[in-house]
């Protein structure tokens, strides 16, 4: 454990990653795409806000006494490209096209990342005793014609989890 709750939630996430079946590569705080073994997944650390308000407290105190926090990271699936315009087909092993239409794949994608990480024990116990793992949606590129997204089965499951931030004290958690 470092001295920095959210480093610890976010290691735990990724280590919850990486047990999920079937995913090539999983990378954090990757921008560059190129190159990317496939399927893989790109956890995104994400911004963070303070869950209490600004409010000044009465006795107008120096020290900063912790605050409840939410970040949101977020979670992407590229899954493997399809070869045509269908989203039907994959590139099986000795080049001939594979059945693998998009959709399902998404979903047990979906579900595969929400089971490995909800309610983990380790997670939660970083989160004890009054914070939150929120699940707040599932985004795909899978839209409308018209729209600049590429229809790829690319998805993005957004999280807010929710801790109480203390200052360190000598190198240790407050």
């Amino acid at each position: 454990m470092s001295d920095d709750t959210r480093e610890d939630i976010l290691s735990q996430v990724e280590t919850l990653l990486k047990t999920i079946p079937g995913i090539v590569g999983i990378y954090r705080d990757r921008g560059d795409l190129a190159n990317f073994k496939l399927p893989a997944i790109v956890l995104l650390d994400g911004d963070e806000h303070d869950t209490l308000g600004e409010e000044i407290d009465q006795k107008k105190r120096v020290y900063f006494p912790g605050t409840r926090v939410a970040m949101q990271p977020t979670i992407t699936i590229i899954p493997v490209p399809r070869t045509d315009a269908t989203n039907l087909m994959v590139e099986g092993p000795n080049g001939t096209a594979v059945a693998a239409p998009i959709g399902p794949e998404m979903s047990m994608w979906r579900m595969a990342v929400r089971t490995a990480i909800e309610n983990d024990q380790t997670l939660v116990g970083l989160l004890a005793p009054t914070g939150q793992l929120l699940y707040r949606g599932f985004d795909t590129d899978m839209v409308p014609e018209g729209t600049s997204l590429t229809m790829l089965g690319r998805m993005i499951l957004r999280y807010e989890i929710r801790y109480w931030l203390f200052p360190t004290q000598s190198g240790t958690r407050g």
